[in-house]
């Protein structure tokens, strides 16, 4: 976090932090909070208020041991500037929706203590989360509609705390990036409504440690975008634009 002033309020070390702009230009960070005294860890989230000041919450807060409460956070904020959260809190997918009274929190999945994943929202406000799955199982989409997370494999088998990204275009279609262990290979997947089309962006030369620096972004007009380190120095990295694809004009998503 740029502004060390958001993390204070006893804050002894953070294990990941992130952060969106509202409509207004404001920041909002959602980041993990640790009190080197009670070893209590959480997640928390602060917002730039008009006064200059930082305000912060905590969002979820365990009471120290060895839980790990908080850890990778990711923030995303609706039409409406109302945040929307996922973090890791040992070992289960967690979704937070701030209501402007409170957090609403539900599990989404179990992803393992060292899972990593992703979030964005569609044009109707509904959270599309991109994860990586225990036991192997690869890379998992999920989307909350209705009040159910609706989830589907798409690929990916290995280890469970590789790097993925996700991003949805103006047609709601979706778009991911993911790191495949057993192939070495970074890949990326698009969703049109109706079927996942995925293929290997770079299978080489690649970082052994894919672990959350590889990122997906989609240019203004619609062109996904990525970054990931190269060789085994974190600090190098490449960019490359992923032709576009040409897709249905339909928004909606099925579900069978």
């Amino acid at each position: 976090i740029v502004d060390t002033q958001c993390c204070s309020g006893g804050a002894g070390s953070s294990s990941g932090s992130h952060l969106d702009l509202d409509s207004s230009g404001r920041p909002h960070v959602a980041y993990s909070w640790a009190d080197p005294a009670s070893a209590a860890t959480g997640a928390r989230y602060a917002v730039l208020g008009d006064n200059g000041q930082w305000q912060i919450q905590v969002v979820e807060q365990g009471n120290g041991g060895s839980a790990s409460y908080g850890d990778n956070p990711v923030i995303a904020l609706g039409a409406d500037d109302r945040p929307h959260m996922i973090f890791n809190t040992w070992g289960l997918l967690r979704y937070a929706l701030y209501d402007g009274i409170q957090w609403n929190i539900q599990n989404v999945a179990t992803i393992g203590q060292l899972g990593n994943a992703d979030l964005a929202l569609d044009s109707q406000g509904r959270p599309h989360v991109v994860y990586q799955g225990t036991g192997g199982i690869g890379t998992v989409y999920a989307v909350l509609d209705n009040g159910q997370w609706h989830k589907q494999t798409i690929g990916g088998q290995g280890t469970n705390w590789t790097t993925t990204s996700i991003a949805i275009d103006p047609d709601d279609h979706i778009h991911v990036s993911f790191w495949v262990e057993n192939d070495k290979q970074y890949k990326y997947g698009f969703y049109d409504g109706n079927e996942w089309t995925i293929e290997v962006i770079d299978g080489h030369d690649l970082a052994t440690n894919m672990s959350t620096i590889a990122h997906l972004a989609l240019t203004s007009a619609g062109e996904p975008v990525v970054t990931y380190p190269v060789g085994t120095a974190s600090g190098i990295s490449r960019r490359l634009t992923v032709p576009q694809r040409t897709t249905p004009q339909a928004s909606a998503i099925p579900w069978p």
